[in-house]
């Protein structure tokens, strides 16, 4: 009888487990859906934050935009790693999340425009150095056109191969930039839930 029981009482303790509702992210089950909604995208602004950090390793046409990795990174780290686990706690936290998401998604914004303005600008120049060469030659008669116009096209080469090399930082600062869109809305959802005093997500 004694293992018969014990049987049954796994049984019964297996069917209950197997009928919970799943819990999305690692969030708490005692918090609003809202709570466990703005975690589980705040851990993928997370890894987009991190990845753009290397945006630093870029120089001047990244940094920007590694420095809304940076924001990004903080803001996912609050959720994911200080996120509350009851109701009615975690406003201010929610509140601090998207102040950071909202500047990252600023930073990553600018950061984007700032990489294809520089790439537009130095062509743009490129192109001004080479007109104004052929014009000295021109005027010094040595007729050297053709070696400014070598010198030009080697720059707007090695412009063009900078560019394609940051592409994927340019590609994850985008998206970074929607996904910190997506988590300050979230995370002002959150903070109503909680101030509301909403209970535990069914």
């Amino acid at each position: 009888m004694g293992f018969i029981g014990r049987h049954r009482s796994s049984d019964a303790r297996v069917g209950r487990s197997a009928f919970a509702p799943p819990t999305m992210c690692g969030s708490a089950p005692n918090a609003p859906k809202e709570v466990s909604s703005a975690k589980c995208i705040g851990g993928t602004v997370l890894g987009f934050g991190i990845v753009t950090l290397l945006g630093f390793a870029l120089g001047a046409p990244g940094a920007l935009s590694a420095v809304g990795g940076l924001f990004a990174t903080i803001a996912g780290s609050m959720l994911c790693c200080c996120g509350p686990k009851e109701p009615g706690k975690g406003a201010c936290l929610h509140v601090a999340a998207m102040v950071m998401s909202i500047l990252g998604a600023i930073c990553h914004a600018a950061g984007s425009a700032w990489l294809i303005i520089w790439y537009i600008t130095t062509l743009a120049a490129i192109e001004a150095d080479r007109v104004s060469c052929r014009d000295t030659c021109s005027e010094s008669g040595f007729g050297c056109g053709d070696a400014c116009d070598a010198s030009a096209g080697l720059l707007s080469a090695v412009v063009t191969a900078g560019l394609i090399f940051m592409i994927p930082t340019l590609a994850f600062a985008i998206v970074s930039f929607i996904l910190e869109i997506i988590l300050a809305v979230k995370c002002n959802a959150a903070k109503r839930a909680i101030e509301s005093g909403k209970g535990p997500q069914a």
